[in-house]
């Protein structure tokens, strides 16, 4: 508590500055709420009564000089007053704009990285930066959306590689034909079990029947990152997709921008939301940025 709540005499020293016991007290409270929670609370009153107690010891007021201080408009002068004297950020465009390119990003490179994950991420990011905290739901919403231009460009850089002719092929093999109870597409997933002569066979016929789908010649490796190719692969096959020969895969920098990224943030003009499928990263500074930039 000592960490976060009013305690140096630069601390004790401001909130006394303000008009009244009441202020006063109500100007400590918000600035230990700045630290502890990296946020402002929509009632300023709303904090556990022994905190109250402990702050207005320090301050040597009484705790029921808070009464009234949530429904005072002096709370939002003080409120500014604390991002000025402390260093804090609100949650404006550029900070939501640079979150919203950083985690494009990760999701980008790191994919398998579940919803929670990016949200502690996210949330850690923004308390290092001294940024005041947004509400749960408008993070949620981003990190969904981003998640969801993410996986929109996975599907469109794959479906971008075959020709039309082996695209054709591909939506023919979900198909189950005749006679079967199953389609071409989960024989082909399947590969044969028995050790034996008739299964080296089939294992043979199999690999000739995938090889003339013409998937050798698609140039994924190059525009997909490594963990997105693991995660369409399956995770068991990681250390098998490094190895590919002649392969370089993608590998997130420093120095690479993507072209994907201001399209797939923007938030105003919904009809410009559309994904377009960056398949080349330009040289340039990282897109993610400065979050007070």
């Amino acid at each position: 508590m000592p960490g976060g709540i009013p305690f140096h005499a630069d601390d004790r020293r401001r909130p006394m500055a303000a008009n009244g016991v009441r202020n006063q007290l109500g100007w400590a409270l918000q600035l230990g709420t700045a630290r502890f929670l990296n946020c402002f609370l929509d009632d300023p009153e709303y904090v556990p009564a022994a905190v109250v107690d402990y702050v207005a010891e320090q301050l040597c007021l009484q705790a029921g000089d808070l009464k009234g201080y949530g429904e005072k408009e002096a709370r939002w002068e003080h409120q500014e007053q604390i991002r000025a004297g402390y260093g804090f950020t609100t949650f404006a465009n550029e900070q939501w704009f640079a979150l919203a390119c950083w985690l494009y990003k990760r999701a980008w490179t790191t994919t398998g990285e579940r919803p929670i994950v990016l949200f502690d991420l996210a949330t850690h990011r923004l308390v290092e930066a001294k940024v005041l905290l947004p509400g749960v739901s408008t993070l949620e919403r981003l990190i969904a959306a981003l998640r969801e231009r993410v996986a929109a460009r996975q599907y469109a850089l794959l479906a971008a590689a075959p020709s039309p002719n082996q695209a054709a092929v591909l939506e023919n093999l979900v198909k189950v034909e005749q006679g079967r109870r199953v389609s071409r597409l989960d024989r082909l997933r399947k590969s044969p079990t028995d050790v034996s002569g008739t299964g080296l066979v089939k294992a043979l016929d199999r690999h000739v029947e995938l090889r003339d789908l013409g998937a050798a010649g698609w140039d994924q490796g190059q525009n997909f990152p490594v963990f997105i190719l693991a995660t369409l692969f399956g995770s068991d096959m990681m250390p098998r997709i490094r190895n590919f020969k002649d392969l370089i895969f993608f590998r997130a920098s420093d120095k690479i921008a993507y072209p994907a990224y201001r399209p797939a943030v923007r938030r105003e003009r919904p009809q410009r939301h559309r994904l377009k499928a960056d398949r080349k990263a330009l040289d340039g500074p990282d897109a993610g940025g400065d979050l007070h930039q």
